[in-house]
């Protein structure tokens, strides 16, 4: 019978030097985990199609590693998530800047630890341990789930360099002719509120210069962004790294919908495709666009080197777009053990017997695809 442990992939570019790291691993090997390190980021995405993983958890910074990936962690983190909208990725970094920050909440990764946070190696486990026993993720509508409502919610939480009736236009311009748009003070007023109405908004944004790092207001944040999309939460802050990372850290570990930089020029047309968005996915998960050269490698379970043996350079831009309307070659070339186009076999899909000790159930990827867990 094959080993019932679940696995876990982890990216750091040092897996045998670093202390924290080290101690990071063995600490998950002594809670029953099967962790694979892996010291690069080009070895980390090829390891996705070859062995089924449980959860991801990948260092951000990945400068002292001699690697043909341009990029860092998030990099990686982002592709793992366009091609699984299930796939369980936590960021274990100390080097992250703001960037790193918001990518992390709006690529939707499971959680974000620092390495230099007291007690992170228990926290890490027992993050690791939540991300592997959660069930599958659904991106269908639930049954019976009424229209999005044309409503949303603006919460004032604290300071703010942007005046309410500026984010309450560009909410009112998301949502289209007829969006009504309330206005609240205060984390916990929101929270209150969008408890009093079900389905009551599509979207709530909050809005302050620089969020608490109290566990209070932590537990508002999170009363605030766990309505399952019900509405979608959109949080925007200050991006600034003088802040450091507490204050981002408590947004993202809350999932939210979006994270946006107030400074940011173009923050009324994030607001608004935000709440475009939030319409469009109302009641379930947002799943990323697909990167083409990485599906097309999934769909058919080929690696790099076997691509190039099938024809030249793996995966250029106009081969992977035609995969993607159902065009490959590469599907002809594979014969009959290619799967189709929306029946993908899975990046290193477990056996039966695993299985058996695992969820199963099912995602979709971008365009529909379905993929097993």
């Amino acid at each position: 019978m094959s080993d019932p442990r679940k696995r876990v992939l982890f990216m750091d570019d040092q897996t045998t030097t670093e202390y924290v790291v080290k101690e990071a691993i063995r600490a998950l090997e002594e809670a029953g985990f099967e962790v694979e390190a892996i010291p690069l980021m080009a070895w980390t995405r090829d390891a996705f199609y070859q062995r089924y993983f449980h959860v991801f958890v990948l260092d951000i910074d990945m400068s002292l590693a001699v690697d043909d990936e341009e990029g860092d962690g998030t990099d990686v983190g982002r592709f793992f998530k366009t091609l699984d909208a299930d796939a369980r990725v936590i960021y274990f970094s100390a080097r992250g800047g703001l960037s790193a920050w918001f990518a992390a909440a709006n690529h939707h990764v499971y959680g974000y630890l620092d390495k230099r946070d007291e007690g992170v190696i228990q926290a890490l486990v027992e993050l690791v341990r939540r991300a592997a026993a959660e069930p599958p993720l659904s991106i269908a509508p639930a049954p019976g789930l009424p229209r999005p409502p044309r409503r949303a919610l603006l919460a004032m939480a604290g300071p703010c360099t942007k005046p309410a009736e500026l984010l309450a236009a560009e909410l009112a311009r998301g949502l289209g002719e007829g969006g009504e748009v309330v206005t609240v003070a205060g984390l916990a007023a929101a929270a209150e509120r969008l408890e009093q109405e079900p389905d009551g908004f599509v979207a709530a944004l909050v809005a302050c210069d620089r969020f608490s790092t109290r566990p209070s207001a932590a537990e508002q944040v999170r009363r605030i962004a766990g309505h399952g999309g019900r509405p979608h939460a959109l949080f925007a802050c200050q991006g600034d790294h003088s802040y450091g990372p507490a204050p981002f850290l408590v947004i993202v570990n809350a999932h939210p919908f979006r994270l946006l930089d107030l400074l940011d020029r173009q923050l009324g047309e994030r607001i608004a495709e935000g709440v475009q968005r939030a319409v469009a996915c109302y009641g379930r998960p947002e799943v990323l666009p697909a990167d083409p050269a990485g599906q097309a490698r999934l769909q058919l379970g080929f690696s790099a080197e076997t691509a190039r043996e099938l024809g030249g350079e793996p995966w250029p831009e106009d081969e992977a777009e035609s995969w993607a309307a159902g065009e490959s070659w590469l599907a002809t070339e594979a014969g009959a053990g290619a799967a189709p186009v929306g029946s993908v076999p899975g990046r290193g899909e477990e056996s039966a017997e695993e299985q058996e000790t695992a969820e199963s159930g099912g995602t979709c990827g971008a365009g529909g695809e379905g993929k097993t867990r």
